[in-house]
C-alpha cells in the first residue's frame, strides 16, 4: 500500500480486516435474534428483512472499528485492550453507545426505516430500544 494509506498506531490492515469481519458476523447473528421486537414496511418479506439485518451489521461493524480506532489514538496504543483497563474499555463502550443512539434515532424518528414493537424495552430519557444498545 501507498504511503497515504499508512495506518496510525502501527495498526494493520489485517488487524483492521479480522475486526471488521468479526464483528460483522457477530452483530448479524445479534440483529438476526433481535428482529422480534422490530416492525418495518414489508415485514413478512424475509429477504427484506434479512437485507436490513445485513445493512445495519454492516453499519455495527462500521461503529465497532470507529470505536477501537477512538479507543486506539486515546490511548495511542492499538492495543489498548491487552491488559484490560477500564478506562479505556469505558471510552470504547461510550463511542460505541453514542453512535448507535444517533443512529437508532435517526432510523426511527427522522427517516422512519423502522419502528420499535411494544416487546422492546426503550431506555428511558434516551428513547432508545434497549437490544439496540446492548
Amino acid at each position: 500500500m501507498s504511503e497515504s494509506f499508512k495506518l496510525p498506531f502501527n495498526l494493520t490492515w489485517r488487524t483492521v480486516l479480522i475486526l471488521t469481519i468479526a464483528s460483522f458476523f457477530l452483530n448479524f447473528f445479534w440483529e438476526m435474534w433481535q428482529m422480534p421486537f422490530f416492525t418495518f414496511n414489508g415485514e413478512d418479506d424475509y429477504w427484506r428483512m434479512n437485507w436490513v439485518c445485513t445493512k445495519a451489521s454492516i453499519g455495527d461493524a462500521v461503529i465497532s472499528l470507529i470505536s477501537f480506532l477512538v479507543t486506539a489514538w486515546v490511548s495511542k496504543d492499538v492495543s489498548w485492550y491487552r491488559p484490560p483497563n477500564m478506562n479505556f474499555i469505558t471510552i470504547y463502550l461510550l463511542v460505541g453507545i453514542g453512535i448507535t443512539v444517533v443512529l437508532e434515532w435517526i432510523n426511527t424518528a427522522v427517516l422512519f426505516n423502522w419502528e420499535y414493537k411494544d416487546t422492546m424495552p426503550v431506555v428511558p430519557v434516551l428513547g432508545t430500544g434497549l437490544t439496540p444498545i446492548l
